[in-house]
């Protein structure tokens, strides 16, 4: 039977899930209180270009397979004291952890950590392991592990890493806010330093007070002023006024207007239009491909662990001054009408042509998830519209169709593309 050395004992490749399972109960045997330390765990690597990628987790029940592999790859050491564990693994290390997850690479090459060690060991890039305890009273104040801590949550926020879909997470980031201190920002969203020196966590880079204007007070500095360049690299354009606060993934060539406001653990995919004014707040999520109006809000969540927040998929159309409400998940391919304000228990009047319950007035909470293709529009002047009957003001919902978007799409950054 084929064997791998995890801190120098040997262990047969696992075959199969099971087997894997059991590989996990038989070393953790000897991890003592590691699960209820922990916070989060993630491993880094560097492409040929030097831009960073990542795979993490944070701590949580049917999660700590790879942390305990992780912890005894590294030979189980003690960091109690300082709060954290950050090393380089060696060639042989990761050919272990590989190893380990061997099932995984059978029956789902796609697991992340799969997929991370893979195109690592494809890239000969070294990998670094990181793990983060949580806070006692006595971390609080090691300036060390603050650093460690903060810089590495909004990093991985800022890769997509870890998401504000999940609310162990978005707690994680929240706590971080408790540890420091309030300072004075530029109106760029950099901080501004006594006697210009630095004493901040984030890597922004620091002003001496009085060589610009006192812009603001928070405690993170603003996403461009940590990541200006890998915002431009990606083809970004962000004009001025437009503030998006650290600890949020930006991908490509996403175009933001005057005034947009982008809140800590959002997540912002590739090829978005977001104009003037438009509002995401707090873990709000965002596919590719959307056309997001101008002062649209999407409501956000920090806490707790089990709310939701605002999903939105791809390639939808979200019309000026609409709202859309916590734990709402929109799919794909829908137009939302200009000034819509979703809820859960928003009514809307059923008019698709093909549903059970048209000329009905049904919930959003009904089609919460299964957003796709839709439209929601209010009914401004239309008595009525697919043979049933309209009161005006009410929210009218149908089919999505290209013709319907055609009007829409005079502007390639808004069309719909297959």
């Amino acid at each position: 039977m084929t064997q791998f050395a995890l801190n120098n004992n040997s262990y047969p490749v696992p075959g199969s899930k099971s087997d894997f399972a059991s590989l996990i109960d038989q070393i953790s045997q000897g991890h003592s209180g590691l699960k209820e330390r922990t916070v989060c765990y993630f491993l880094e690597a560097r492409k040929a270009d030097g831009q960073p990628f990542f795979v993490a987790s944070i701590a949580e029940d049917g999660k700590f397979g790879t942390l305990h592999l992780l912890f005894e790859a590294v030979g189980r050491p003690d960091f109690s004291a300082s709060g954290f564990f950050d090393q380089t693994l060696s060639t042989a290390q990761v050919e272990a952890l590989l190893s380990a997850f061997a099932p995984f690479m059978a029956e789902s090459p796609s697991h992340p950590n799969v997929a991370f060690l893979t195109r690592a060991k494809e890239e000969g890039a070294g990998v670094r392991v990181g793990i983060i305890n949580q806070a006692t009273d006595a971390l609080k104040s090691n300036v060390a592990y603050v650093s460690f801590r903060t810089n590495a949550l909004f990093n991985l926020f800022n890769e997509g890493a870890l998401t504000g879909l999940n609310g162990l997470a978005r707690k994680a980031i929240l706590d971080s806010f408790g540890f420091l201190p309030n300072q004075e920002l530029s109106a760029e969203g950099t901080f501004l330093t006594v006697g210009g020196e630095s004493s901040t966590i984030r890597s922004s880079p620091a002003l001496a007070l009085g060589s610009a204007a006192v812009g603001g007070i928070d405690k993170f500095p603003s996403l461009m002023s940590v990541r200006s360049e890998r915002l431009k690299q990606d083809g970004n354009r962000i004009v001025p006024s437009v503030m998006i606060r650290d600890g949020v993934h930006v991908g490509r060539r996403n175009i933001f207007m005057f005034h947009v406001a982008v809140n800590i653990a959002a997540f912002i995919g590739d090829d978005n239009l977001i104009d003037s004014h438009a509002s995401i707040a707090s873990a709000a999520q965002i596919g590719n491909k959307n056309k997001i109006g101008s002062f649209v809000s999407f409501e956000g969540v920090l806490s707790p662990a089990n709310a939701a927040p605002v999903v939105i998929g791809n390639e939808n159309f979200v019309g000026s001054f609409a709202r859309i409400g916590t734990g709402i998940t929109v799919g794909d391919k829908n137009f939302i009408g200009a000034g819509v304000n979703i809820s859960k228990g928003t009514k809307l009047r059923d008019c698709r042509q093909s549903s059970a319950s048209r000329g009905a007035y049904i919930n959003v909470q009904e089609l919460n998830g299964s957003f796709n293709g839709l439209v929601i529009a209010p009914n401004n002047a239309v008595r009525s519209f697919n043979d049933v009957n309209l009161v005006p003001g009410e929210y009218i919902l149908f089919e999505n169709t290209p013709d319907f978007m055609a009007r829409f799409e005079g502007d390639d950054r808004i069309k719909a593309k297959s």
